[in-house]
């Protein structure tokens, strides 16, 4: 599912046993893999709230939709406004009519906090702490440039 036309976009890539998110970016010579989630070693910890919220309101259609992936792939961390989060979330899942099942997953994915919190390092947004993400300072592959990009559209 990409989440812009032309210019930086969102990719997510879904099948049996992984969900990937990609950046597809024009100064990218491919997709950067931002985050994944399989059964072995997930690293889905890509996305601040802010970016994932700015991500979804950005499209003419299927914005609950966005917004409901995109959950998987951003943590929820102390300094996040939870119940405005869940607010969000709780309001997208009725507009899509996804399975309960399936919509209580995901709202049960943004409520739990992360032990970890996200600060700008050089003009980067980075995360640190107990998480599982390529998105550390010290990754000199991961696109913080082109994301930014993105997110500020």
């Amino acid at each position: 599912m990409g989440l812009r036309a032309r210019g930086p976009a969102l990719v997510l890539e879904v099948s049996k046993y992984e969900r990937t998110l990609y950046l597809a970016h024009p100064r990218l010579p491919e997709q950067a893999q931002l985050g994944w989630m399989d059964d072995v070693h997930w690293h889905p910890h890509a996305l601040r709230w802010e970016e994932t919220i700015r991500a979804a309101e950005g499209l003419t259609e299927g914005r609950s939709e966005a917004l409901l992936l995109l959950t998987l792939f951003t943590p929820t961390t102390p300094t996040d406004d939870r119940e405005q989060v869940s607010r969000l979330l709780e309001a997208a899942s009725r507009e899509t009519g996804i399975p309960e099942p399936v919509r209580e997953q995901i709202l049960s994915v943004a409520s739990i906090a992360v032990d970890a919190e996200w600060r700008c390092d050089a003009g980067r947004w980075v995360i640190e702490g107990k998480v599982y993400s390529l998105r550390d300072p010290r990754n000199p592959s991961f696109p913080f440039l082109e994301l930014q990009e993105l997110s500020s559209r």
